[in-house]
């Protein structure tokens, strides 16, 4: 049986849409505060080493389609809140994560300035 070139360019399209399709995984959850169990909104959501990504909505909830087969690692970050990193080792996977709230501390630097030149070493006698 010899096929048509019509009929071998749509054999190569379903090949390759179908090897799109299996390298896709889907990981979904919630995420809330370890603490208070309120959820979190805003928290970023990205594979590690990579630009993919996402946020949490206003329910906490997130959906991150990753372009690359397990395993894979997502990172959980927010502000105020200890990073965590999980491992996926599956295609389509549900992952509730707890963060913990951290101390931040910061270091602040005061900067002042004068219009009237001042030199402390140089005492001008009137």
């Amino acid at each position: 049986m010899i096929l048509s070139g019509k009929q071998v360019f749509l054999l190569i399209i379903m090949i390759t849409m179908e090897c799109i399709i299996v390298a896709q995984s889907q990981v979904t959850g919630t995420v809330k505060d370890a603490s208070t169990q309120d959820v979190l909104a805003g928290v970023n959501i990205i594979v590690d080493g990579s630009s993919e990504g996402t946020f949490t909505n206003n329910n906490g909830k997130y959906s991150l389609t990753v372009n690359q087969t397990p395993p894979f690692t997502i990172v959980f970050s927010y502000i105020g809140f200890r990073t965590e990193k999980v491992e996926v080792t599956s295609n389509f996977v549900n992952i509730d994560m707890a963060l913990s709230q951290e101390a931040i501390i910061g270091h602040g630097n005061v900067v002042s300035a004068s219009r009237i030149q001042e030199n402390i070493m140089k005492l001008r006698k009137i």
